[in-house]
Parts: C-alpha cells; structure tokens; sequence
C-alpha cells in the first residue's frame, strides 16, 4: 500500500517536540513521505539532526515501528550517535539488536546474510575475516602457487582484489595485462574458493554477497522491500557501486529512498567513493525531491564565506551557498612562513596563547595534507610542553615503517639488541618460518650468547644472507662513517625495503616511503652520533602517552578530520605540490577533490581559522625546497576575510612575497615588517641570545617546568637536546625552542 494512503494520527505534543526546534527547510526534508527525496546538506547543516528527526517523525506521526525504518551510514561511530539521538526523540530503547536497523552497510550485510547464507551456497554462522585473517591466506595461497612474497607483496594483491570486489568485478572477469595484474588474477580466484571453504567472508564480500543475495532471490528481496517501508543512507556522496546497488533494489518498489550528502565533501575516490551516485539521484529517481540545506549552525560567516568562495571553483558539483546566523567572527590569519619549523613554531606559539586564555585543548585541532608532516609539530608542540594525540593514526615514531628502520639502525649499533633482530629479521619476507626463529632463540639462549651469533655457516641461506646485510650495514656505519640519512638509503636498499613497498604500490605504501623520507630529514637537521639519533627517537616516542583525550590538542590529517569540528582549526602546507598534492595538480577531477579536501579543512572550524604556507620545506627532498603558495589561496576572499602575517625571518625578495606584493602586501613591506634583506635570515640566527653550551650535570631553569638537572646530552651546537629531570619528571628539551636558562 503506498505511503500516502496510510492516515496520519492526531498531532500530539511528542510530535510538536520532533519538529518544533527544526529551521524551514529541515522541517521539509523530515516530514517529506512521498517518493525519493534527495537533501543535499553543506558541512554543519544539521544532517544527523534530520535523519535522526525523520526517524522519530515516521515512528511518532505514523505509528511506523523502527524495525521497519532502515537508515545505514558508514561508521560504527555515526551509527552509535544516530541511535542514541532516536532513542531520546522517541523514548524507547533499540536495545533489541535484532528490531535496530540504525547501522552501518556492512553490520547491514552481516545481520542479513547470517540468516540467509546459505543461498549462496554458505553455512549458517559463517565468519568474518578482518584484514589480519586475510593477508595469512593471502600469503598462503601465494605460497602454495609458489608466488614470491618478496618481489610481489601479498598486501599490495590484497588491495587489487579489494578494488576489483567494489567495481564488481569477480575473479572470472579480472583482466590480466601485466606481471602484477597475472598474479593477482591467479590469487583472486583461488581467494575466493578459499573462503567459500573456510565459510568466510571479508568486507568487501559482505556487501558483494548481500547484492547478490537480494539480486537472485526474489522472495527474500520482497521480504525486506515491504520490511524496510523507509530507507534512509548517510554521507550519500560516499557510497561504492555495490552499496548503490543495494539501496537502489531495497528502495525500487516503493521508492521512499532519503539520501542526505554533500558532493563538496566527496573526499575517498581512492576508496570506492563514486560521486556520480549522488550526481545521477535525480536521473534514477525522475521524480525526486531536492532539499537544500545551507544554515550552517558550526562555523562564524567569515569562515562560510571563505569556504563558499573556495569550492564555487569546481565545476562537478550541485549550487549551494551556506550562510549563518553566527557572528562574523574573526578574520581568518594567512601565516607565511620561512620554513616548516618556522610554521610549527607559529603554530604552537598561537595554541600556547589560546590556552593560556582558558580555552580547552580538545577546541584546538592542526590538520595537515600528509602523515609525514606531523613530525615536524610533534617535536615543536613537545618542546612547548603542548600535549597532543594524533587522531586516526600513530605518532610520527610510532609508525611500523619508522619503528622498523629504527630497528635496523639499532642492530647496526649494537648487534647484541635481540629486540631489534626479532622485529626485522623477517621484514620484508626473508621466508624465515617461525620454528627456525624458535630454534634461533632456544639455541642462543642455551648457549647464553645472542641470536645473531647462532647464525653460522651452517644455517639456513636466508639467515646467512640476513646477517651479511647486516654486517656490511655495520661496516658502512663503523669503517665508512657514513651519515646516519645514507645509512638509511643503504638500509632501504640492502634490506629490499624500498622495493618491497614500491611493489605494493597503493596508497599506504607511498604513505610509508614518505615517511621514511622525513626520517632521513630528520637525520639531517643536525650532525647526530647514531648513538643519540637512537637516544633522541626513543625519547621523542616516550613524550606524554597517557596525557586524557580532554588534554590534548588533536592532529591529523584532513581526510582524518571529515565529520569533525573544532572551535580553533591549524590549517598547516597551504602550499603548491602540498595542498594540492603533486600527484593531483595535472589531473582535472583529483584537482577538484583536493579543493573539496581543503574546504572540508576550512569548514572543521567554528570560531577562528589558521593557515599558513611555508616559503621552503625540507619534506621529500634532500635539501629545502621553494614552495610557492597553494593555487587556492587566489580563490579566496583575502579583503575583510583573511589577515596575512608575514614571519620576520623572511625578507622582501622572498619568492612567496613578490608574488603576493603588488595585490596583497604593499603595506606590510612598505612598513618593514618584513626584513630587508638581500638573504633568507636562517630562523636560528634570530635566536643568537640562546645559549648552546650544556653538559650532563648542569643545572637550568624553564620557564614552564622550573629548575633542573641535565642528565644527557643529545647533538651538539644549536641542535643540541636535551633530557633533563625536573621534581616531577623528565623532559626532552630543544634549547632552541625550551628558552632555557643556565643556572650553574
């Protein structure tokens, strides 16, 4: 029976409360019944409030029971919010697991496939393998089709097979073409036979198999039309094919599908994302409804208006202009920088001042393009004694890549260090299995000396080959006294390690390299012993860990940050080849994703936005490189919008400056706020009243921790740190930015 046909109960009080606090156009989109509708919802519009509002609608105003509403989104987290806000509009508890259909699509896949697997030819209580269950049978399966792991890595085909499953692409189907495509192929089909067998399914299968389940069989897909009379989807922009799929066959009897998205905010092509679901809504749905909703109730108008001007750029998208009823707010600040220390200094020296002003730790988030950019702040907010978490990742030395090349690092200094061997004696596959290593250890503790000296003449090849890389690494490091980022190359390249994630060639892996670039930078930066770059990493990773959530100030990248808002945002690498990335700038639709990226970074923020560009950054490069400001910035409002701050260790001829100069900083340089200066002033030459000169024993006071005793020194000169004990703890401090005082 359609919709329209079922009469409405009398308007009760419980309704007035649904409806009343709901501006025009929300008001709307919730109480829309009639057909398809479509709200395109601008970030900080109030889409959870409309989705959780129309649940409670139908439920209040039609008597509609909840387990006959589905609406599905894309994280455990959103789906957690969305219950709880159902359960306070409604008042009734979706305790009962089995009457909630408030979840994400693969708890989705997963509550119905577990009743009717076996269709498709699987036992009832089949499992779910997670990523760790599915790299052992990858590897596995290569193994028994004699595929070499160490040329061909078993996460990189993992990967493959996962991006065929979401462009439905079965194992019969995959195309060949090329070395890599040929192995993947060979493993995809044995893959999946595999996990038939073993009654499991991954991820992707889960929302492959539903499809199927719903597409072949009949009777239950007209069980679950008439079941789900609503079918809600979050973050429409965000859907792969198969879960386009699934909403369409779910909604096409009666068609009340209510998708709510943002195409501005289409951020993951990378992984599935297909933005032209949400741009052909109207074509599969000839009489659907459009809803805009553009009050934005985050963020102050200056910010909207910077953010609006930004994206009108791009030309895939639906027209929409949010507006507010928010204060003006403060102008947005531009910060050129020299270079990214000079950037992270201006960073933490603005988040030291807001703290200093009561305002909360959890209100202030940094954002940046790329993982590696976070070392760089990491130290600097640690030597500001600025407690932070990284959001959605690990710490800069806590990173299996880093950790991993620290390990080779150690073992090269000291061959005894057991620990280091274990971690890296088989990274990458060295086909070590895991009772050789077991008789490793038995035998070097029974003849109580350490692993590396069991390995003799006598052991298996890949041991043998595994400690002669290690010997000529030590040879290099003792006879050669090669610099500590030389010896890393030498490490990537002796080890396999940098082919062996060059091979996988996705995503994370490029994440790891650049990583382990920045490392190398690190190595740099000053004339470190092995020995106290060793010393200086183990205590940068030691720094503040179980520092509450509530305590800290929030880093992370801008794809970490969609669905967040913070009152003060730090918009760091506002720069050409940064934001956008070097990979996108020739490529006309990854362009416009990074302009959607950036305007998801602008729009994180309620009160006060933060941007700066850094004229030279070391990042990916042997040496500091110029860096020209992001193409973006000419996109936005600068006049009454955005306040340009110029650091005073650049100087007039600066490339970033004469750019700029004729249309936005006449003022600025005609009052030398800007050095004139035919050289970049190096940032450590305005520190020339800092005082170098430590050693162990000395006795210095800190501003922030009071007096202490130095009881080690790490470097030399203006990179000298330092480990120093307070009354209360012990602290690593960079003298360069501690602003430490030398008592005795």
């Amino acid at each position: 029976m359609p919709f329209r046909e079922i009469i409405p109960f009398a308007v009760t009080n419980s309704e007035n409360k649904i409806l009343e606090k709901l501006n025009p156009q929300q008001l709307e989109a919730v109480t829309y019944t009639d057909g398809p509708l479509l709200i395109l919802a601008g970030a900080g519009s109030g889409k959870t409030r409309v989705l959780t509002h129309k649940i409670a609608y139908l439920h209040t105003k039609f008597d509609v029971p909840l387990h006959n509403i589905l609406a599905v989104t894309f994280t455990n987290k959103a789906a957690k919010e969305m219950v709880a806000r159902v359960e306070n509009l409604v008042g009734v508890s979706l305790e009962n697991k089995q009457n909630r259909w408030v979840l994400t699509f693969h708890a989705l896949a997963n509550k119905i496939l577990q009743r009717h697997a076996d269709r498709l030819g699987y036992d009832k209580g089949f499992v779910v393998y997670d990523s760790n269950d599915q790299q052992s049978l990858i590897k596995k399966i290569m193994s028994d089709l004699d595929i070499d792991n160490k040329n061909t890595k078993p996460n990189a085909v993992l990967g493959a097979i996962s991006e065929a499953k979401n462009k439905l692409i079965s194992p019969e189907k995959y195309e060949q073409g090329s070395f890599f495509r040929e192995v993947v192929s060979k493993v995809y089909v044995e893959y999946q036979k595999q996990l038939v067998r073993n009654n499991a399914m991954d991820f992707d299968d889960l929302l492959l198999n539903l499809l199927a389940l719903l597409r072949d069989n009949e009777d239950i897909l007209k069980k679950f039309q008439q079941q789900f009379q609503f079918v809600l989807v979050d973050e429409y922009q965000d859907i792969n094919l198969p879960q386009y799929m699934v909403c369409y066959l779910l909604a096409a009897e009666h068609k009340r599908l209510f998708v709510v998205g943002d195409i501005d905010q289409n951020i993951y092509s990378w992984r599935g994302a297909n933005l032209q679901n949400i741009l052909n809504f109207e074509k599969d749905f000839p009489q659907a409804k459009v809803i805009l909703l553009e009050q934005n109730y985050r963020s102050t108008s200056t910010i909207l208006n910077i953010s609006n001007q930004l994206i009108k750029h791009n030309k895939v998208r639906k027209e929409k202009n949010l507006w507010t009823e928010n204060e003006v707010g403060e102008k947005a600040m531009l910060y050129i920088a020299n270079n990214e220390y000079d950037e992270a200094e201006h960073v933490a020296t603005n988040i030291q001042r807001l703290l200093s002003e009561k305002i909360s730790p959890k209100e202030v988030a940094v954002l940046y393009r790329t993982n590696s950019m976070s070392r760089v702040l990491e130290q600097v907010l640690t030597q500001y004694n600025i407690k932070y978490r990284v959001y959605g990742g690990f710490r800069f030395y806590e990173r299996k890549e880093i950790k991993d090349i620290l390990a080779y690092l150690r073992l090269v200094q000291n061959e005894k260090d057991d620990v280091a061997l274990m971690r890296i004696i088989n990274v990458p596959s060295r086909k070590i299995g895991k009772i050789t290593l077991q008789k490793l250890i038995d035998e070097a503790a029974e003849k109580n000396v350490h692993i590396i000296d069991v390995i003799t003449e006598d052991s298996a090849h890949s041991l043998k080959i595994f400690k002669e890389v290690i010997t000529d690494l030590t040879i290099a490091h003792r006879e050669k006294n090669l610099p500590i980022s030389k010896l890393i190359e030498l490490i990537m390249q002796k080890t396999g390690y940098k082919e062996w994630l060059k091979t996988e060639d996705s995503q994370e892996a490029i994440t790891r390299l650049e990583n382990i670039e920045e490392l190398i930078v690190a190595t740099q930066e000053s004339e470190y012993t092995l020995e106290e770059f060793l010393s200086l990493s183990a205590l940068m990773s030691q720094q503040d860990e179980d520092v509450p959530e509530e305590e800290t100030v929030t880093l992370m990248t801008f794809h970490s940050a969609k669905g967040l808002e913070f009152d003060f945002v730090f918009l760091c690498g506002f720069e050409e080849n940064v934001l956008p990335h070097s990979q996108s700038v020739d490529i006309p639709e990854e362009l416009e994703e990074e302009r959607r990226l950036c305007y998801v970074g602008f729009t994180r923020a309620r009160k006060r936005l933060f941007i700066s560009v850094a004229s030279h950054r070391t990042a990916f490069y042997a040496d500091s490189r110029p860096h020209d400001i992001s193409r973006f910035f000419y996109e936005l409002p600068v006049e009454n919008h955005i306040s340009i701050q110029v650091s005073r260790k650049l100087n007039q001829f600066n490339h970033i400056i004469t750019a700029l100069r004729e249309d936005y900083l006449p003022d600025i340089v005609m009052n030398a706020k800007v050095l004139n200066s035919n050289k970049n002033v190096d940032r450590e030459v305005m520190d020339d009243k800092i005082f170098f000169d430590y050693c162990e024993g000395d006795v210095v006071k800190s501003a922030v921790f009071g007096e202490g005793v130095i009881v080690k020194t790490i470097g030399q000169g203006k990179g000298i740190s330092l480990q120093i004990r307070f009354r209360n703890e012990t602290k690593l401090i960079l003298p360069k930015y501690g602003k430490l005082e030398k008592v005795r």
